[in-house]
């Protein structure tokens, strides 16, 4: 079933008035039975939704032979990544309970600094992609806003070795693009690699993971030559320190997406702005169809090569109602007997 999409970016002006035509007829509408050329869209995603999709403009286009909706997911980011120097029972993040904290080489409420040898482990893991980070020190170990920072910057460059930098092995696996550099420990909210991506990374491959994996009590004390048994690390992704639950990915605009019916193409819909400003609108796209070549598909997402760039998840190209079927040529049948001998 054929799928198109557009990218609504409620950033991109002032005014953001936008038009929607099938069959050159109005199916938006202005109070929820009058149809109108146009509706001025509010900058604030819930109310935007509310102005788009009212139950005339869904039954209009239902009646034009088309399905409407309207839905959260443009240009995704995924919230930042901080890692701290200290830890206490009164300012921890998501790797310790406040008990936990309280126990650490006896912090209490005074708290530990960080402390990280260069055989402690930290995983990352976005959008169900994992890169694993350990610290490089001279020494071997590294404590305080030294070992924050030496963490950051060497899970920045796992990532960006492996699937954000453009022309690394594996940049095709993942939706997620580069991490930025990172302040005291902080490393920025991480974008898609393009907006064009649609809904992606924020209705699939939208989560991010912290995990530390440390390294043994006899080998902390060889590395740091018995100055310590115990390495710590703490982090917290998003605004909340200790919660989880903003762990996910986070979209300031609006997809609209047309599903055909079985007898529409969609080649009558139109989308605008209004003032046909191409940075507000953005057609989406997808290079994939699933039943071409003889049913094998074309550009089809693979586990090394998910297209990235492409807004799968929103669009469906149109595909003939024969495609995908394979047809062999048959071999005359011949009639045979196995009751000669009655004859």
């Amino acid at each position: 079933m054929q799928k198109k999409a557009w990218l609504i970016d409620l950033d991109q002006k002032s005014s953001r008035r936008i038009t929607m035509t099938l069959n050159s007829q109005n199916i938006l509408s202005s109070d929820g039975s009058t149809y109108v050329a146009g509706v001025d869209l509010s900058t604030n995603q819930n109310i935007a939704l509310t102005e788009l999709i009212k139950g005339a403009t869904t039954s209009r286009a239902t009646v034009l032979g088309a399905t409407i909706t309207a839905f959260k997911g443009g240009n995704a980011s995924m919230p930042a990544l901080t890692f701290t120097s200290r830890v206490s029972s009164l300012s921890n993040g998501e790797n310790y309970t406040n008990a936990q904290a309280g126990d650490l080489i006896s912090s209490g409420v005074v708290g530990v600094d960080a402390l990280l040898t260069t055989h402690d482990k930290i995983t990352v893991t976005i959008g169900g992609r994992a890169v694993d980070a350990t610290i490089t020190a001279a020494t071997g170990w590294a404590t305080g806003a030294t070992a924050r920072d030496a963490i950051a910057d060497a899970v920045i460059a796992a990532w960006n070795g492996k699937y954000g930098t453009a022309g690394t092995a594996s940049w095709a696996m993942s939706v997620w693009g580069t991490m930025s550099a990172d302040t005291d420990g902080a490393i920025p909210a991480i974008a898609l690699k393009s907006s064009s991506a649609g809904s992606r990374g924020y209705t699939s491959d939208n989560g991010i993971s912290v995990k530390f994996t440390p390294a043994s009590a006899d080998t902390v004390s060889t590395v740091t030559s018995g100055a310590a048994t115990q390495t710590v690390i703490d982090w917290y992704v998003g605004s909340d320190q200790q919660s989880t639950t903003d762990n996910v990915a986070t979209s300031p605009d609006i997809i609209i997406q047309l599903t055909a019916s079985a007898d529409n193409d969609l080649s009558t819909f139109d989308i605008t702005d209004g003032t046909m400003d191409a940075t507000y609108v953005t057609t989406l796209t997808s290079a994939a169809y699933q039943y071409t070549n003889s049913g094998a598909g074309t550009a089809t997402t693979t586990t090394l090569n998910v297209y990235p760039t492409d807004a799968r998840a929103d669009v469906v190209n149109p595909e003939g109602a024969s495609e995908g079927t394979v047809t062999t040529e048959g071999v005359d049948a011949v009639l045979k007997t196995r009751v000669h001998w009655l004859g």
